[in-house]
């Protein structure tokens, strides 16, 4: 396990510790999703890439791309 810290920036920004960022093999480009577990904890999951089913109907191969708002319409509107 690895631990660290870091302070809050003026503006409210943070820098990962090139400790944590190593360990998890963070790069450029790389999604962070903040959760919060319960007051004063959260946890952080790194996101690789784009979902596999969002790509596919943004780009379906065939003709236009597939809107997910209009997808979820016509599935459970």
């Amino acid at each position: 396990m690895v631990r660290s810290w870091t302070d809050i920036g003026v503006k409210g920004s943070i820098v990962l510790p090139k400790r944590i960022r190593d360990a998890l093999d963070l790069r450029e480009g790389d999604r962070l999703l903040f959760e919060e577990l319960c007051k004063d904890e959260l946890r952080i999951k790194v996101l690789r890439g784009e979902d596999e089913f969002l790509r596919s109907i943004r780009n379906p191969g065939k003709g236009r791309a597939l809107d997910p708002d209009e997808l979820k319409d016509e599935l459970w509107g």
